[in-house]
């Protein structure tokens, strides 16, 4: 295999145009044998010249991904992107991942939305609650309202419920507020119940429900994590 691979080198490297399939069989070869950096040289010269074939673009990613080198995997996946190479909800959420590894979390949410319209990617709770998370992340809240919404009615839980009754507290849109805390004291199986109710507390008392607030304060009052704040709000009202 070292003799195959050596002289195989020795072609290239006597070549001004050496073949594909000498270049592809020197990468190969040295992903096989896990030497990476000289893989990523004739994959370099592969995506360039061959930019139509799939299978060069992922070998490279890859090969990058393999040398912890996330910022030149995020530049090649997003130049296959480009060439229309990305068909699975695997290499979406991929791309989705380097985007969020590099700080770039709009770019995240951008690129799973499409891949949700384009139905790449699943409209499911686990795909949906990672579009959420990346718009919350760019701090784009308006945005993650929608794609949380429809996660939350797919989980089997009220967890998400209560984020997004968190997130309407923040942007001071009580009555959707106390909808979102309601379903999901309605739905259970909350990690927290206590910030459900004290949530809910909060918005019922902005818009102007004092007895109803009274009411969920004193049941977030019974669970240790939010008993001093709702003790608080019981006090001052």
């Amino acid at each position: 295999k070292s003799a195959a691979l050596a002289n195989m080198e020795k072609a290239i490297g006597l070549s001004n145009a050496p073949k594909k399939e000498w270049l592809q069989f020197a990468a190969a070869l040295h992903i096989e044998e896990k030497n990476y950096q000289p893989a990523e040289r004739y994959l370099k010269i592969l995506t360039a010249n061959y930019p139509n074939e799939k299978t060069y673009w992922k070998q490279l990613t890859g090969v990058y991904i393999h040398l912890q080198d996330n910022k030149n995997a995020l530049a090649t996946m997003e130049l296959a992107h480009k060439w229309g190479h990305l068909d699975s909800q695997t290499e979406y959420l991929n791309l989705t991942s380097l985007y969020l590894g590099r700080g770039l979390p709009y770019w995240a949410a951008k690129t799973l939305e499409q891949g949700i319209s384009l139905k790449k990617v699943a409209k499911e709770k686990k795909t949906l609650t990672l579009l959420a998370q990346s718009y919350l992340q760019a701090e784009e809240l308006s945005r993650a309202i929608t794609p949380l919404a429809e996660a939350a009615k797919l989980s089997e839980d009220g967890d998400l419920y209560v984020l997004k009754g968190q997130l309407h507290l923040e942007t001071e849109e009580w009555s959707a507020a106390i909808e979102a805390f309601k379903m999901s004291l309605k739905k259970g199986k909350l990690k927290h119940p206590g910030r459900s109710q004290l949530g809910l507390g909060i918005a019922l008392l902005q818009s102007g429900q004092k007895s109803a607030a009274r009411s969920a304060f004193m049941l977030a009052a019974k669970h240790d994590d939010t008993e001093k704040s709702a003790e608080e709000w019981l006090k001052h009202r």
